[in-house]
């Protein structure tokens, strides 16, 4: 019951499963979120915002940033935050960068992966200060990208388990 219970607090807290983003994400950046799943990097960069905020982070770092994340995916939606990684063009593995941009409170923080440093570039003295997404991709930089082609020694795939 206590489980029942618990699920019941989560639901409630969280929304119904057909909420959408932007009543789970409301905020200063929210108008970006139409932005998430597409290739529209620009979009992102070029908001006032955003510029703004990478511009007083990075000062000088900014086009070393952009470059560094000139091949990459879609922007994803991480925990109410736009985010895009990459690599360098023909730089993977060597020159990698990610940005976060957090839609509800409008934070922007950046990573920088260059000549084997990683840079955090974030307001706040702590680690909890830095994005869920950027920590995430500290710990994919960090192992040289050996887990995003092989499967760790102590994980397991498995085929399905139930019947057709």
């Amino acid at each position: 019951m206590k489980t029942l219970g618990l699920f019941v607090v989560v639901l409630l807290a969280w929304g119904s499963p057909n909420a959408n983003a932007q009543d789970a994400c409301p905020g200063t950046l929210n108008h970006l979120l139409s932005v998430a799943g597409t290739y529209n990097h620009a979009q992102l960069f070029d908001d006032p915002a955003v510029s703004a905020g990478l511009d007083r982070l990075l000062g000088t770092e900014l086009d070393h940033l952009k470059a560094n994340v000139g091949v990459s995916g879609s922007v994803d939606l991480i925990a109410c935050n736009l985010v895009i990684s990459g690599n360098a063009e023909h730089q993977g593995g060597i020159e990698q960068g990610i940005v976060a941009v957090n839609l509800v409170s409008g934070a922007v923080a950046a990573g920088i992966y260059s000549d084997g440093l990683i840079t955090v570039y974030v307001d706040g003295d702590n680690y909890y200060a830095v994005p869920l997404g950027i920590r995430d991709w500290l710990a994919v930089v960090n192992t040289d990208l050996r887990f995003r082609f092989e499967l760790p020694a102590n994980a397991r795939q498995l085929a399905p388990q139930g019947a057709e």
